[in-house]
C-alpha cells in the first residue's frame, strides 16, 4: 500500500518535471506561482495551528485576516493598583519639577561662575 502510494507520487513528480522541462516558460511560471501559493497556504495553516496550540489566538476557524492577527487579554480592574499607579505618577511629576528647578539653578550658578571667572581674568592680566 505504501509502496504503491510512493510509486504514484514519484510518477506524478516525474510527470510534472517532464512537463516543465519540455514545456514553455508560461507553464513554468504558472507551476511556480501555484507552488508558491500552496506553500503560503500551508505555512499560514501551520502558523495558525501553532498559535491556537499555544493559546495565543482567539479567533474562530472560519475567520482569518492576513493583515490583522490579534490576541485578546482579559483583565480585571484593581483599585489598589490604580491608586498605586496614580501615586507613582504624582511622585514622578514632583521629581520632574524638582529636577527642572535644579537644572535652572545649575544654569544660574554656571552663569555666575563664568562671570566670576571673567572678573578674575580681567583683574589679573
Amino acid at each position: 500500500m505504501y509502496v504503491e502510494a510512493w510509486e504514484k507520487l514519484r510518477n506524478d513528480i516525474n510527470l510534472d518535471l517532464n512537463r516543465i522541462q519540455n514545456g514553455d516558460i508560461n507553464e513554468l511560471s504558472v507551476f511556480q506561482k501555484n507552488t508558491r501559493e500552496w506553500v503560503r497556504g500551508v505555512n499560514q495553516e501551520f502558523e495558525l495551528a501553532q498559535l491556537k496550540k499555544k493559546g495565543r489566538l482567539s479567533i474562530s476557524d472560519n475567520f482569518f485576516d492576513d493583515n490583522v492577527v490579534k490576541t485578546q487579554k482579559d483583565f480585571v480592574e484593581n483599585p489598589t493598583f490604580e491608586a498605586f499607579k496614580t501615586e507613582v505618577r504624582k511622585n514622578i511629576s514632583s521629581q520632574n519639577a524638582k529636577l527642572e528647578e535644579l537644572c535652572a539653578k545649575q544654569e544660574a550658578i554656571g552663569a555666575d561662575l563664568k562671570l566670576i571667572l571673567s572678573l578674575l581674568q580681567n583683574r589679573n592680566p
